[in-house]
């Protein structure tokens, strides 16, 4: 396996909605107090979705398979990649915030769009790909 650097985010969803962190309120960090999505750093040695299967148990307590992990994107910000993971009723239903935020909970499209504190980064990456993102949640509702 090919080891990377950068970071590594998902569209982590069940029927139709995507699950958000609401991120710490600390002024050392990039969007404090900010609505954003599962992910972050790899680590030194980890693949991109070695990464994400870390994070995604880090910050919902959810374990995932590798097969859960469905590339999706390359980011065009700080070298990293999106992934598609669709939750099952089980694991949806066990999501609790893990050892980062303030807070995890499942929006649809329109209420994400009405966040008034949806990370910026998230706001722009979900507006240029907002077709994308509609795809991958219409998905989970199907599966």
């Amino acid at each position: 396996m090919i080891k990377e650097t950068g970071s590594v985010h998902a569209i982590v969803a069940n029927k139709g909605r995507m699950l958000l962190q609401l991120r710490d309120d600390n002024p050392d960090i990039l969007n404090p107090n900010c609505w954003g999505a599962i992910g972050g750093r790899v680590e030194g040695g980890e693949t991109f979705v070695e990464g994400l299967i870390r994070e995604v148990l880090e910050e919902t307590c959810v374990r995932v398979s590798e097969e859960q992990c469905e590339f999706v994107m390359k980011k065009g910000y700080r070298d990293g990649e999106v992934f598609f993971i669709n939750l099952d009723d089980n694991q949806a239903e066990s999501v609790k915030l893990g050892n980062e935020g303030q807070e995890v909970r499942f929006f649809t499209l329109q209420e994400m769009d009405r966040l008034n504190n949806l990370s910026p980064i998230l706001r722009n990456q979900v507006s240029a790909s907002r077709a994308l993102v509609k795809k991958c949640l219409k998905r989970s509702v199907s599966q």
